[in-house]
């Protein structure tokens, strides 16, 4: 705290016509108004607490040339806080410590001139009592006293922890070097030898309270930095475990996101699949009597909910005809969700179809919906269904009796308002004879069966097909591909096509490939088809009836076992030899008592 005091200099001098200046003062500001060249004279008086400071300023034009902050300070009457801190008294506090009266009178004298206040004690005890209830800033203390000697206070005084830095100068009478060494090892930081000269007591005094200022403010800035050290570690603290929530709440978001932006391109997918997947009547390419046949099956189940079973051959275009269903049925505001069971892994077929909750399984980090929910009010298309393992089929057939389901790692029931069409290129009948397909199954899943024909049984359809494919492709590759030439439609006609409608697609999208005109010849075609050999008509001298005439069902019998001899007992290949479907081929080994199987 400062203890400014209201003077007025009574030495005037040769500046008594000069303006007084009548304002509070500290040590502090008089120690800096002197630097600055404003105090011209000074003089003490006694004070109770301290020495008060006399002086006479100069005139205020003067006092403009010094520091404009000084100045402001001098004319408004403001206590100076320049040259102390509000933690350092002002003047620095001196204890002197002797037994001898004279002498403490001597040092008490040297060191009030330059405005120090001065503390005695005349033992060693009384030393310690002051110092531990005032704490001054320097001590002088004598070495040889009665009752406690300088040595044991200055020992007590540094052993205290709980006294802050006092230096200590050692006074002594003799210049003995065991008294320096014994008061420096006790924890004394300099020494001055009896009798004392005043400069070199006031250059010592004066170095100590440089060193108490040093060690004060280190003390303070080492306290400051231990404060903010523990203010910087609680923040890091905070600002550490803020980070971490942040952390978490981003990885949660992100979580979220990457949920969000799955079910998005599922949904996006499915959107796309949607707008290939409306397939309409007047749309279909197919126009020949097997196929008209197949439309009229379809007509009466479009708007049920019965489970549907489309078979026939692989590429015979079974999705086609689910979608079809969809798309003129009672669901076809709803998606249509396809699965092919047979190109999805076993291990993951089921939380394809069924979902998986989050932490169900190793990488299942967040919520996944299945097929069955996904399809909700639509139509789940399931391809291959033959394909699917026996713990899957039975799994399978309480979806559709129940029409509930729970995903995988949950416990939730979740209902399904779904319509179900399955397809296989499979006989299913024989895959449950020989213990691979649930009978229960078959029978669930067979509630309205839709068998498709082969693409050679419906030889109608094939032109019409291949040119609405060269349509398709000559579009999409921006070409003018218009037709077929006369021998690459011989050719086409003659090819059985074991693959299908989707063998012809296929076929087709290569030729527009390869046209360099706008008509698709031979030689845009594939080997295999210009390769494929004809059947030739009987001649009529190669066959002649026998006199007594023959059986005509077993000539057709022999027939077909030379024909299936010839192709190695291959259906497909015997009923190729015989023109007949492979259908037409097992109703006949039947009716003749062969081995259709």
């Amino acid at each position: 705290m400062y203890s400014p005091c209201c003077l007025r200099c009574r030495h005037l001098g040769d500046h008594k016509d000069r303006p007084y200046i009548n304002v509070p003062m500290s040590y502090g500001l008089i120690e800096a108004l002197r630097n600055e060249r404003v105090v011209h004279r000074t003089s003490s008086v006694e004070h109770p607490n301290y020495q008060m400071r006399h002086f006479n300023a100069i005139d205020g034009e003067q006092l403009q040339r010094a520091s404009w902050r000084l100045y402001r300070i001098v004319a408004s009457g403001f206590p100076c806080m320049i040259g102390a801190k509000e933690n350092m008294r002002t003047p620095p506090c001196i204890l002197i410590v002797d037994d001898e009266p004279i002498n403490l009178d001597i040092f008490q004298t040297r060191l009030a001139v330059h405005g120090y206040e001065i503390l005695t004690a005349t033992d060693g005890e009384e030393a310690l009592a002051i110092a531990t209830a005032q704490q001054p800033d320097l001590i002088l203390l004598d070495i040889l006293m009665p009752k406690m000697d300088g040595i044991d206070v200055c020992r007590h005084l540094k052993a205290d922890t709980s006294l802050p830095f006092m230096p200590i100068v050692m006074v002594t009478a003799k210049a003995d070097s065991k008294d320096v060494v014994a008061g420096l090892e006790a924890g004394a930081d300099e020494y001055l030898t009896k009798p004392v000269d005043q400069a070199a007591l006031v250059a010592r005094v004066k170095s100590m309270l440089r060193i108490k200022a040093l060690h004060d403010t280190v003390q303070e800035q080492a306290a400051r930095l231990e404060a903010q050290s523990e203010q910087l570690a609680e923040w890091n603290q905070t600002l550490e475990q803020r980070v971490q929530e942040q952390l978490a709440e981003n990885t949660r978001l992100i979580q979220e996101l990457q949920a969000a932006r799955e079910r998005l391109q599922e949904e996006n997918l499915y959107l796309r699949q949607k707008e290939g997947q409306v397939v309409r009547f007047d749309t279909l390419v197919g126009q020949s009597p097997q196929m008209q046949e197949v439309y009229a099956l379809i007509e009466p189940v479009l708007h049920t909910t019965a489970t549907v079973l489309i078979t026939g051959e692989s590429g015979t275009g079974k999705e086609r005809i689910a979608q079809l269903i969809h798309s003129e049925g009672s669901h076809a505001n709803g998606p249509f969700i396809a699965v092919n069971c047979a190109a999805i892994p076993e291990t993951l077929l089921e939380s394809e179809l069924f979902g998986y909750e989050k932490g169900a399984f190793t990488g299942a980090t967040q919520r996944k919906p299945g097929r069955f929910e996904l399809a909700d009010g639509g139509s789940l298309f399931l391809d291959e269904v033959g394909e699917m393992s026996p713990v899957l089929q039975a799994k399978l057939l309480r979806v559709l009796q129940e029409r509930q389901f729970e995903r995988v790692g949950g416990t939730e029931t979740i209902a399904t308002d779904a319509r179900f069409i399955a397809a296989t290129n499979q006989d299913l009948d024989k895959l449950v004879r020989e213990g691979r397909f649930r009978q229960d199954l078959l029978y669930r899943l067979n509630v309205y069966p839709i068998p498709l024909p082969p693409l050679r049984e419906r030889h109608e359809d094939l032109l019409p097909l291949a040119l609405h494919f060269l349509g398709k492709y000559s579009r999409e590759f921006g070409k003018e591909v218009g037709g077929l030439s006369r021998q690459a439609h011989e050719l086409l006609v003659g090819y059985d096509w074991p693959g299908n409608v989707r063998e012809l697609e296929n076929i087709m999208e290569r030729a527009v490939i390869l046209c360099r005109g706008n008509m698709v010849t031979p030689q845009e075609l594939p080997l295999s088809l210009q390769k494929e050999q004809k059947r030739q008509p009987l001649d009529g001298e190669a066959l002649r009836l026998p006199q007594g005439g023959i059986v005509l069902d077993e000539l057709e019998k022999q027939l077909i076992l030379q024909a299936l001899e010839q192709a190695h007992h291959n259906k497909v290949q015997a009923g190729k030899l015989l023109g007949l479907s492979r259908t037409q081929l097992r109703t006949r080994m039947k009716n003749y008592g062969l081995d259709a199987e």
